[in-house]
């Protein structure tokens, strides 16, 4: 408990008056034996990186727990193997979870420093940078995901689920939501736009509506696309979920999740107690976005 409250002092990222709150969290989840054997040095590097990715851990393990989801007591963690972060069992269905918490990369560092006491000041929200920043990490446990099948650690016929928690991209969030009025983690995947009013031909407008937006561009220029859970290369993924939050208060988080509509490998719907969960469907050429629930 010690070196955890160190570590996360070191860090200077949190509020002093959650430090043992979140130094509980760590130290339930280390000793649940579903942790990584190296949670507590990983923490005392103060590393922020580190700190956000074991709590993130720490707070789906506490989820499914308290959701009285079954867990699987991976081999792979204890011996310091690969392989992903949870298996799940649901409806006797083995479920991995791939949990990751990005950093601020390429994000304005205005956005990203403290308020100064005593100065209002408004803040544009730099939607599209943090949003190139999810759909990278899930790119990139999509494609770790892909070896984990190559190499017959995750099987066939194995559902899994990419989490994201963004709470490392900046301290303002309300929600989760992004500039769609959706969970970021919803346009992550499906090509999802803000809200837009349409003008007529004869120039009256029409009921505001969600726009079509396939792609981003990140600070290089680059295009970042959004459409992910349309592609077949992310069918081996069965849906993700995401978060923003940096502690787990009252036992309370808010997930949000989108199922896959290309899943090889569906996971049932209402089955992991998460705030927000969508379903998504193609219907005579149309994407129809579905609030389960």
């Amino acid at each position: 408990m010690i070196e955890l409250l160190e570590g996360l002092k070191k860090a200077r990222g949190f509020p002093a008056p959650y430090l043992e709150h979140l130094a509980d969290l760590l130290g339930s989840y280390r000793a649940s034996g579903f942790a990584s054997p190296n949670l507590i040095r990983e923490v005392a590097t103060g590393d922020l990186g580190k700190i956000y990715s074991a709590l993130w851990e720490a707070m789906l393990y506490r989820h499914f727990t308290l959701h009285e989801i079954e867990l699987e007591n991976l081999p792979t963690k204890k011996a310091g193997r690969e392989g992903p972060d949870f298996a799940l069992r649901i409806g006797g269905k083995r479920i991995w979870v791939e949990a990751i918490a990005p950093m601020p990369v390429d994000i304005p560092k205005e956005w990203l420093e403290q308020p100064r006491p005593g100065i209002a000041e408004a803040r544009g929200v730099p939607h599209d940078e943090m949003l190139c920043r999810w759909v990278r990490v899930l790119r990139t446990k999509k494609d770790v995901v892909a070896k984990y099948l190559a190499k017959g650690i995750v099987e066939p016929g194995d559902g899994v689920i990419v989490a994201i928690n963004g709470c490392g991209l900046g301290d303002y969030f309300v929600d989760g939501n992004g500039i769609s009025r959706l969970p970021r983690i919803v346009e992550a995947v499906l090509p999802i736009g803000p809200m837009g009013i349409p003008v007529r031909p004869d120039g009256t407008l029409g009921p505001a509506e969600q726009m079509f937006r396939p792609s981003v561009r990140d600070s290089n220029g680059a295009i970042v696309r959004t459409d992910n859970f349309l592609l077949q290369e992310y069918a081996i993924i069965s849906a993700a979920i995401g978060a923003v939050s940096k502690d787990m208060l009252n036992d309370r988080i808010s997930l949000s999740l989108i199922h896959n509509p290309l899943g090889t490998n569906p996971i049932p719907l209402s089955s992991l107690g998460v705030t927000d969960e969508y379903s998504a469907a193609i219907d005579d050429g149309s994407l129809v976005l579905n609030r389960v629930g």
